[in-house]
């Protein structure tokens, strides 16, 4: 019960904060929180599409839990994520088979996390590094590093500062929403 407390606590004064901070700019906080819900929750379509959309940061978060369990922090997933996302858009480069295509570029992304991750395993177990500390500093070069690559390497000159189309079979196939978090959940 006190945990529920401390949560709806912590809710109740995030959304006071950001009514506070939209007051001092001059708008309305109660419409924009009414056209936030509404955009996200508000019919059966936006509710999907909020969901499916939340997906990939779900299941991040979740490798957080997964570390937990095993007694480590990792605070760096978001890191891990952003160049497992470059590296998979970069694998829309190669010429493969659209099933073979996409399946690469899965692993290659996973493989990518991974390799992100490997200096903060190697500091912690030679040296007794902090991986919350490893993971957070790591997390500030990938927040920097993707931009990079996104605006330099694998930008289109046509489109500007954002990356090329990925090629069809580089992507996954429709879902509708109610699906998506059962894929998740499997």
């Amino acid at each position: 019960m006190r945990k529920l407390a401390e949560t709806l606590l912590a809710l109740g004064l995030g959304i006071l904060v950001g009514a506070l901070v939209m007051a001092l700019w001059g708008h309305d906080p109660w419409s924009s929180y009414a056209y936030l819900l509404a955009g996200a929750l508000g019919n059966t379509r936006a509710l999907m599409s909020t969901i499916s959309r939340s997906l990939g940061l779900v299941l991040t978060g979740l490798t957080f839990a997964v570390g937990a369990r095993a007694g480590l922090f990792n605070i760096g997933a978001q890191g891990q994520m952003l160049l497992g996302a470059v590296v998979a858009l970069s694998c829309g480069l190669l010429r493969l088979p659209a099933g073979v295509h996409l399946v690469m570029a899965l692993l290659f992304a996973a493989i990518a996390g991974m390799i992100w991750a490997l200096p903060v395993a190697v500091l912690k177990l030679t040296r007794g590094v902090s991986e919350v500390i490893s993971t957070i500093m790591l997390n500030w070069v990938a927040h920097w590093l993707v931009p990079y690559l996104v605006v330099q390497k694998l930008s289109a000159p046509i489109l500007g500062p954002r990356t090329f189309t990925a090629p069809l079979g580089l992507r996954f196939p429709v879902i509708k929403g109610e699906l998506t978090w059962a894929l998740a959940l499997v």
